[in-house]
């Protein structure tokens, strides 16, 4: 008869007592309707368990909420465990399989009834909330104050989180799409409210905030993130853009311990007379900047940033396609981030495509499609490619000839490497044999110094251009070498 030792006995006690400790179950939602939703949500902050919420593709608008108030809530304070909620799910297979990773496909329509969505993670918030792939769309401000159960809490027109958050509580906001709010007049709250403190890590990721009109509200801003104590914020890749206000704060501003990288934020308005800032930052000397574009900004309460490496600011040389700021080929926005920012990045851009293209990531929520650098086209002016130049002078004395070239044609940003050398005889190439030639540019005249010696001599000079995404092209000049009669018989 088998016995169990004292060890594996302590051992099995062990798993028993940490499967005790994990919740029973996990469960999951497929959710077709702004209603079914509201109910998801509703029993994901009392069950007690890990909860995923999938929505099916399609636009979604509720009538379960007061009006004037958040359109959908989830109510997660004291909870200790994971939600997730995300878009793009197939239609009728019970969310078996993604639809669409596009944010766009999937809305969360308010229709102007109140606010669109509140995370309330208040009372020490241990657990995890994630919500990614969606559209909140056309919420209303009627008031700075809406209810969560029977609380009051900031109103934001698009998206508000408020989290009292324990060690290891995490909230994570990616490839969302805010856009279409507005405000009635008095209001002096935010597009999208972040707030979390005491502790935890709050990720603001690929998200785009475009086309809110807060302009009849009282003091409106754009998009405010907040943390306090030992809570911190990650802000990455995130397009802020054609959204007015009635505060100088026009896009993004950050108080609190916070790293933001790769971020591309321009083109926001206020309807007062300050001047707008595109990123406002306070407590300054607590944030880390990394390759972001700010088209203005300015700094609350003096000090500097503990890291500011790769700001760039003015016009960010991109263009709208609907929903999207797309860099131009041009663009500073182009292959200037930093591929590995802290908090991390999702594998996908907003649109669904893969993050980085072309080597090195973009800055803003889309990555853009990679531009062929292609170099403009070089070619023989004079001598002509095979062409022999007879070259006179005095036995001793080299004479110098020129190589001439045209060029034509070529994409912004693209450029030609021209290469010249001698590949028979003793001349020389004194000038220009290695240039670049960048697009709208012509290269300039390669110089060759000829010797001249009693006897004829043909030297060759060989030219190579390369051209950004071509292959090597090849041009020939051969410069024969004689004597002057006139000077050769001593008539100096």
């Amino acid at each position: 008869m088998n016995t169990l030792s004292r060890l594996d006995r302590c051992v099995i006690g062990f798993v028993f007592l940490l499967l005790a400790a994990l919740p029973l179950h996990a469960a999951n939602f497929c959710v077709a309707t702004g209603n079914q939703l509201a109910t998801a949500l509703t029993t994901a902050g009392t069950n007690d368990e890990d909860d995923t919420i999938k929505i099916e593709f399609g636009t979604l608008t509720s009538n379960t909420e007061a009006p004037q108030n958040y359109q959908w809530i989830f109510d997660g304070r004291w909870d200790e465990y994971a939600t997730t909620i995300s878009g793009g799910w197939t239609k009728g297979n019970g969310c078996a399989s993604i639809a669409t990773h596009d944010p766009a496909a999937t809305v969360l329509d308010a229709q102007y009834a109140g606010p669109v969505f509140l995370a309330d993670l208040r009372f020490d918030f241990s657990g995890t909330f994630t919500i990614r792939n969606l559209t909140l769309a056309r919420g209303k401000l009627f008031g700075t104050t809406c209810m969560s159960g029977s609380v009051g809490i900031d109103c934001a027109s698009g998206l508000g989180v408020q989290a009292w958050a324990l060690p290891g509580a995490a909230v994570t906001i990616d490839n969302v799409l805010i856009r279409h709010g507005i405000a009635a007049a008095g209001v002096i709250d935010p597009i999208v409210d972040l707030y979390m403190s005491d502790s935890g890590i709050l990720r603001f990721r690929n998200n785009i905030v475009m086309g809110n009109d807060l302009s009849a509200g009282a003091d409106t801003l754009g998009v405010q993130i907040q943390t306090t104590g030992n809570a911190i914020s990650y802000v990455t890749n995130n397009s802020i853009f054609g959204n007015t206000v009635t505060s100088n704060e026009v896009g993004l501003s950050v108080t609190g311990v916070a790293t933001l990288s790769n971020n591309a934020i321009a083109d926001n308005i206020t309807v007062s007379n300050d001047p707008p800032y595109q990123f406002t930052a306070r407590n300054v000397s607590t944030m880390t900047l990394r390759s972001n574009h700010f088209a203005s900004r300015q700094y609350v309460g003096g000090g500097f940033p503990f890291i500011d490496s790769g700001t760039t600011t003015g016009d960010a040389q991109w263009s709208q396609s609907g929903i999207r700021m797309i860099p131009d080929a041009e663009s500073v926005l182009r292959d200037s981030g930093v591929n590995n920012p802290s908090g991390g990045i999702p594998a996908i851009d907003f649109s669904g495509k893969t993050r980085i293209i072309n080597t090195v990531i973009d800055r803003g929520a889309v990555e853009a499609d990679a531009v062929p650098p292609i170099g403009p086209n070089v070619v023989p002016n004079a001598p002509g490619n095979g062409s022999t130049t007879l070259v006179y002078g005095v036995a001793g004395n080299p004479v110098q000839r020129a190589i001439t070239f045209s060029t034509s044609g070529g994409t912004l940003g693209g450029s030609t490497e021209l290469i010249c050398g001698v590949i028979s005889g003793t001349a020389q190439v004194i000038a220009n044999g290695n240039q670049t030639v960048p697009t709208g540019s012509n290269a300039g005249p390669v110089t060759v110094s000829i010797p001249v010696t009693t006897s004829p001599q043909t030297h060759t000079v060989l030219c190579s251009y390369t051209r950004d995404g071509n292959s090597v092209a090849t041009y020939t000049y051969h410069f024969r070498a004689l004597t002057d009669g006139l000077f050769g018989n001593g008539f100096e």
